[in-house]
């Protein structure tokens, strides 16, 4: 089911929904991740996604579908977010990469960048 949020289109059958005790412990590279969001195997609506941004509850959504993705996704936190996007945009257009979204989070110095790329393989992204 596609569901769109902003300017951006995502194609999943699936969601996460965060909760506030830890669902699932994954290990990785001598490492141990905990996670608060929970699968639930339903495709997401849009009255749930109107939900989500009113913040009534969050939910993630999945950038990456069969070793597949349509983002790539850059993350900055720090001061000066401002000065980032210029130099960041510049970056970016040196690189004739011309359409990106920027979002800035609700946490203070946050922001995201989606770079759309067509369906490409993680080894390639």
């Amino acid at each position: 089911m596609k569901i769109k949020i902003f300017d951006l289109e995502f194609d999943t059958e699936f969601y996460y929904i965060q909760k506030d005790s830890i669902v699932d412990k994954m290990k990785f590279n001598n490492r141990t991740f905990y996670t608060k969001f929970k699968k639930i195997d339903t495709p997401p609506t849009q009255l749930l996604v109107e939900q989500h941004l009113n913040r009534e509850f969050t939910i993630a959504l999945p950038l990456i579908n069969n070793n597949h993705t349509n983002y790539i996704v850059l993350e900055y936190e720090k001061e000066e977010t401002n000065h980032f996007y210029h130099l960041l945009k510049y970056l970016l257009k040196s690189l004739y990469i011309t359409q990106f979204y920027t979002y800035q989070s609700s946490k203070e110095n946050f922001v995201q960048i989606f770079i759309p790329t067509g369906n490409i393989t993680l080894q390639v992204a």
